[in-house]
Formats: C-alpha cells, sequence, structure tokens
C-alpha cells in the first residue's frame, strides 16, 4: 500500500493553509525542491539569547524559556535540513555557536528532560519538573545531531563523541519507553558507519518487537526491517480528515491544549509524510 497522490495533497493543503511556517519550510524543502535555509531561518525564530530554544518550539510546552528538549528539536531538524559538518553557511553557524553557548551551560553527564520553568507554563505532564527524568532523550538527539554537524577537531565534538560511548554501553542495560527508543534509534542512525553497534541494533529490534505496528515504523528510523503491514499501519491509522492525531499525552485540560495540538499536528505530517518517503511508500 502506497499512500496515494490525492491524500498526499489534501495533507499538504492542510500544512499551507493551516501549518506552521517551520512545518511548511522542511516540506517545502523535501518535496518541492525549497531552499533549506529557509528552515533555518524558522528555526532561529524559536532560538534565545542565551542560545536555547524555546518559545514553543517543542509543542509539549508552552514554556518560552530555553530548554534542552526544544534545542534537540531544533538540532534534529537542522540536520533533517541536510546540514553536515560540512556544510557552509553563514546562518548555520550563527545558529550553531549560540546553540553551544547555551549547552555549555549544562555541568551534568546528561541534559534534563524536565525543566523548573516548565511547570509556569502549560504544557504535557511528562515534561513537567519533579516527573521522570531520562538520560536518553534529549540526550541522545543532541549528541547526535552534535556528532554530525560539527567538526572532528571542534572540543564539543570530542566531548559528545566520548558520551555517545558511555550511552552505547548504558542502552544494553537499561529499559526504555518510546520517547526514549525514539531518541536512541536517532543516534543509532547517525553513527552507524563510526561505530560497532551490533549489539545495540540487536536489543534495538527486540525493544520495538514490543510495540504496536504504528509506533513500531514511528520508532524505527530505518534501522531494522519493517513488513508492509506495520508501513501500512502507518497509513491507515490517521484522523478522518486525512492527517494524523498527536503523539504525546497533555495529560491535563489547559486551554491552550488545543493550540498546541494543532501545532504538533502539523509537524507530525511533516514527519511522517518523511518516514513513507523513506519507505517508498508514496504515489
Amino acid at each position: 500500500m502506497k499512500l496515494s497522490k490525492q491524500e498526499q495533497t489534501k495533507i499538504k493543503n492542510w500544512l499551507y493553509g493551516s501549518g506552521r511556517d517551520l512545518d511548511i519550510s522542511r516540506l517545502n524543502y523535501h518535496f518541492e525542491d525549497g531552499d533549506p535555509v529557509n528552515i533555518l531561518h524558522c528555526i532561529s525564530i524559536y532560538q534565545n539569547k542565551d542560545g536555547g530554544f524555546g518559545n514553543g518550539l517543542d509543542n509539549a510546552s508552552m514554556n518560552p524559556y530555553s530548554t534542552y528538549t526544544s534545542t534537540a528539536i531544533a538540532l534534529k531538524h537542522i540536520v533533517e535540513a541536510g546540514y553536515d559538518k560540512d556544510s557552509k553557511d553563514e546562518v548555520l553557524d550563527y545558529i550553531l555557536k549560540r546553540i553551544l553557548k547555551y549547552l555549555s551551560n549544562n555541568k551534568e553527564y546528561y541534559y534534563p528532560l524536565t525543566d523548573k520553568k516548565n511547570n509556569k507554563f502549560p504544557g504535557a505532564e511528562y515534561l513537567k519538573h519533579g516527573s521522570t527524568e531520562s538520560k536518553y532523550y534529549p540526550t541522545c538527539i543532541i549528541l547526535g545531531s552534535l556528532y554530525k554537524l560539527l567538526d572532528p577537531k571542534n572540543v564539543h565534538y570530542v566531548v559528545a563523541k566520548t558520551k555517545i560511548t558511555n550511552i552505547l554501553e548504558s542502552y544494553l542495560k537499561d529499559t526504555l519507553n518510546i520517547l526514549e527508543l525514539s531518541a536512541i534509534s536517532y543516534l543509532l542512525n547517525i553513527i552507524k558507519n563510526d561505530f560497532d553497534i551490533t549489539c545495540q541494533l540487536e536489543k534495538f529490534r527486540k525493544d520495538i518487537d514490543n510495540l504496536d505496528n504504528y509506533n513500531k515504523v514511528i520508532v524505527n528510523n530505518n534501522l531494522v526491517s519493517v513488513t508492509e503491514e506495520e508501513i501500512n499501519s502507518l497509513i491507515e491509522n490517521r484522523l478522518k480528515v486525512g492527517l494524523w492525531d498527536v503523539r504525546y499525552n497533555w495529560g491535563n485540560k489547559d486551554p491552550e491544549q488545543e493550540v498546541s495540538e494543532l501545532k504538533e499536528i502539523s509537524k507530525v505530517a511533516v514527519d511522517n509524510l518523511l518516514i513513507l518517503n523513506s519507505y517508498d511508500s508514496l504515489e
């Protein structure tokens, strides 16, 4: 099964009418020969003076202040736009320089999932300070992105490489939730040609076997083989309007929930189109 051109057009028309500028820029870059620098310009809107990202870039939090989860999302979008350590772009250099300054403020081995300031603003419960922490999300997203984007001589690259080695060892002993599995799969996909991840891939394959078909495809990141039935689940599991639902549970009844969910639907639409395209499942 492939997502029909008619259904794709329906999704794209919704995005052009109601989607975030960032997601429209992503859509244009991947499917309409758009300029990736437009993605950088859209991302820069969410960057704070301290170099980190906030201001609703993470749709699960209305916190305007910088957080590591929002910064991880920004880095992931940069990598998704095709940028790497060999890219020469003034806008990219400016954004990255400020990101590295912000990340340098973290004195912990891992980048925290939650932030105290999240509690002052509407947002999903899993991001509230005092809830369960994670050493995989957003850490794996940040480390994988830095490994992809930085010159090997950069001190931040050297530190990231050391942390990657340690987190790969930790993964073999830990049980991860879906959010964390998505993060580790992102990291594994980036480093798979430079690290021996045979054991990690074997564990990852077993971990995602416990997920339903829809989430298995979402999390997989083309690391291990999936069946046609599993890919079809991504096409079939849509709302009546042809779009996909949000992937997180807001967990409360804040009035801003609807706004957040619309933004997340915009993001997920492009995410899932990219996943289907990677499996040659678009007409």
